[in-house]
């Protein structure tokens, strides 16, 4: 997602022709309806990378975008180097380089927009998750109350998050008290809220969380099958709920 936003970045700020692998944007397509909608980022084949004479770009996002020795006659790959691009952003808090395009923000919502098939299964989850916490309040409360609930999402990342995103942004550790600090914080500032759990490891979800905490509102809301494009569609639309 983040090499799509900064392609379209590219091609709409600067003049760029951009490109991303069609894999990348088949793949995108999947989750998001209108990812083929754009001409800002356009499909490359692999046939057609291995015969580009490529050059890289070592340096930060301003100075790519400033540097006029790189606006004409290149085919630039910032794929191999994204991830120091994304570091130089993330770490100073740069993102306005790329969303000071009046027009782009609004255009990177839409392109994101779930596909109306896991909006519906979310929209259904949560409704059961809603009942399931209904029925909880009625037996430890003894009686039926019903009243508007607040969801909120809480994404748990394991597979490469401590690795891939803690330590190579220089985040906090993503422990279980920050989670259970966080939940805490919530439920102090807001009543009537219910934490919807997403995570591609479940078990630890309910081990390292949900087990201690019994009688908070925190409910599983996916299958946490981290390879399933299904399960992963439905994780993706019930955060953005």
């Amino acid at each position: 997602m983040l090499s799509y936003v900064m392609a379209m970045a590219m091609s709409d700020r600067a003049g760029f022709i951009s490109f991303l692998p069609s894999h990348v944007l088949n793949r995108l397509s999947y989750f998001f309806e209108d990812i083929d909608t754009t001409k800002s980022v356009r499909p490359l084949e692999s046939f057609c990378y291995s015969s580009i004479d490529w050059m890289s770009f070592h340096g930060s996002f301003v100075r790519f975008m400033e540097d006029p020795e790189m606006q004409v006659d290149h085919a630039i790959e910032i794929h191999k180097t994204l991830r120091l691009l994304g570091n130089n952003l993330i770490q100073n808090m740069r993102w306005d380089v790329i969303f000071d395009e009046p027009n782009l923000l609004a255009k990177v919502r839409h392109q994101f927009t779930m596909r109306s098939v896991f909006v519906h299964q979310a929209q259904q989850r949560l409704l059961s998750l809603k009942e399931a916490y209904y029925q909880r309040q009625k037996k430890m409360l003894k009686k039926q109350r019903r009243f508007p609930l607040q969801f909120v999402g809480v994404h748990v990342r394991r597979t490469d998050g401590p690795v891939g995103i803690v330590k190579a942004y220089k985040l906090p550790e993503l422990d279980p008290s920050y989670y259970l600090r966080a939940i805490d914080a919530y439920m102090t500032k807001y009543k009537n809220v219910l934490f919807v759990m997403v995570s591609d490891d479940i078990e630890w979800v309910k081990q390292m969380i949900i087990k201690r905490l019994p009688k908070a509102p925190l409910f599983v809301g996916g299958s946490g099958i981290p390879d399933d494009d299904d399960e992963i569609g439905l994780d993706f639309a019930l955060l953005t709920q």
